[in-house]
């Protein structure tokens, strides 16, 4: 009878939404003055069989609803320069309701924000701000509904004359944990970039990042620096291909003398490819290392490939899929019940789903998701699968 009722509460709340949406406001946006206002809203119903990612026999399932409410904001920061100087904002507040596990019960929030200047000087100058207050794992290392705030302030200086561009930047990345303290930290980093433009849709590039990270509590995580060194291309790199490759090396000095320093080569490929006029194909690879929260370790080393599909059955109708492989492989030795080694982990993802575009402010998706770590210690190891329908309504 309570999940009867849960049900019902769903239904008639999409059906406001619906209402709403055909009376209220039709299809367009809001305006005051030179801003512009986009309002949105979805609800997502979905089930997951293992929702702490836990091994074999040892799951926990349960239905979780979520519903979102947000807003869009678009404005020039000077009248009349619209291409020139432009404000976005945007903020969604998620609800989650889990049905039998009540107390994991949340709501996160995402908020971001973008000034974009472009001067008559060749010069450009962009900030922006990317907060979000959730508790779902930040990696696949992590796998608890941790709460938890992520914070990323970015601020790029640039200058392009000709054939020739550089950019200065700088970002502070914040991670601040409700209860696992001794993951809050802060991460600086500087890039500078030599770029040369070798066709009017592509360029060649030099790139290279200092970074510096600092714990609030370093008894258990080591600070530390890194240096890293890559060149690349973006813009169009061949014909219907565009995206962004860039490859080279990295140096990671961690300041306890017991922690392994990392030094190795770093990639990353982020392509999108134009199949055909329905069809669009996402392909990214990327190898790097990232802190590791596991046992001794401070870092684990990473392979990762992926594909994302976006294709145009009929009208209004699409399939959307796609999935990643990743290996983390770690440098410490470590014991695991009767097994000494090092931890490695090979992790799947997997999506495919239907999306139909009922009006152009309504759509309408029904997903499933597959999730597996295999690792090197079984006590690491969870299975996951994931059934979700949503709908979805942009102003």
């Amino acid at each position: 009878m309570c999940r009867y009722k849960k049900f019902r509460s769903i239904a008639i709340l999409m059906l406001v939404f619906f209402g709403f949406s055909s009376s209220a406001y039709p299809a367009g946006n809001l305006h005051i003055g030179a801003l512009e206002i986009h309002p949105f809203a979805s609800v997502e119903q979905k089930y997951d069989d293992n929702i702490f990612l836990e091994p074999k026999n040892q799951e926990d399932d349960d239905w979780i609803t979520t519903t979102t409410l947000g807003l869009d904001l678009n404005m020039p920061i000077i009248p009349g320069r619209e291409e020139d100087f432009t404000f976005k904002a945007k903020y969604a507040a998620s609800f989650l309701k889990f049905w039998d596990y009540t107390k994991q019960d949340r709501v996160d929030h995402d908020i971001s924000a973008l000034a974009d200047f472009k001067f008559s000087n060749d010069f450009t100058f962009k900030i922006e701000d990317n907060f979000q207050k959730t508790a779902e794992p930040p990696n696949n290392e992590l796998t608890a509904l941790e709460k938890r705030f992520h914070n990323t302030v970015q601020a790029v200086l640039g200058y392009m004359r000709e054939k020739i561009g550089f950019d200065f930047g700088y970002k502070n990345i914040r991670d601040d944990y409700n209860n696992f303290h001794e993951l809050d930290k802060y991460e600086h980093v500087f890039t500078t970039t030599g770029y040369y433009q070798l066709f009017p849709k592509t360029s060649i590039f030099g790139e290279y990042n200092f970074g510096k990270i600092i714990y609030d509590n370093n008894t258990s995580n080591s600070d530390s620096e890194y240096h890293q060194y890559r060149l690349g291309v973006k813009g169009q790199i061949a014909p219907k291909l565009t995206g962004l490759v860039k490859a080279g090396y990295k140096k990671t000095d961690y300041k306890n003398s017991s922690k392994k320093d990392f030094a190795g080569f770093t990639t990353l490929v982020n392509v999108t490819y134009d199949l055909k006029e329905r069809t669009t194909l996402n392909a990214y690879l990327e190898r790097g290392s990232e802190e590791s929260t596991y046992s001794t370790n401070s870092y684990f080393e990473y392979n990762k490939g992926g594909l994302e599909l976006d294709h145009e059955l009929l009208d209004r109708l699409f399939l959307v899929g796609g999935g990643y492989y990743q290996i983390n492989k770690y440098p410490d030795q470590t014991t695991e019940g009767s097994i000494t080694a090092r931890r490695r982990d090979k992790v799947w993802d997997g999506t495919v789903g239907l999306r139909y575009e009922i009006k152009d402010w309504v759509f309408l998706e029904t997903n499933y998701e597959y999730k597996q770590r295999d690792s090197k210690f079984a006590t690491f190891d969870y299975k996951d699968n994931r059934f979700s329908t949503k709908v979805s309504l942009t102003f």
